[in-house]
C-alpha cells in the first residue's frame, strides 16, 4: 500500500518506520523540507514539502 504520512517529527516518523517495515511504501510530507529528507534518509520512499504537494496536485 501507498501510505503518505503528513508531518516528519518524532511520532510522523516512528509511525513510518513501523509501516515502511510492515512492507508499505511511505512517503513523508513536512512544512520543512529539511524535516522531510531526514525522514526519508531512514529509509522510506520519498519527501516532499506541503506547498510542493499542493503545487504539484491537479
Amino acid at each position: 500500500m501507498k501510505i503518505g504520512i503528513i508531518g516528519a517529527g518524532n511520532m510522523g516518523r516512528a509511525i513510518g518506520v513501523r509501516l515502511y517495515h510492515a512492507g508499505h511504501e511511505v512517503t513523508f510530507g513536512s512544512r520543512r523540507a529539511a524535516q522531510a529528507a531526514e525522514a526519508a534518509s531512514l529509509g522510506r520512499e520519498g519527501a516532499w514539502t506541503c506547498p510542493e504537494k499542493v503545487e504539484s496536485t491537479n
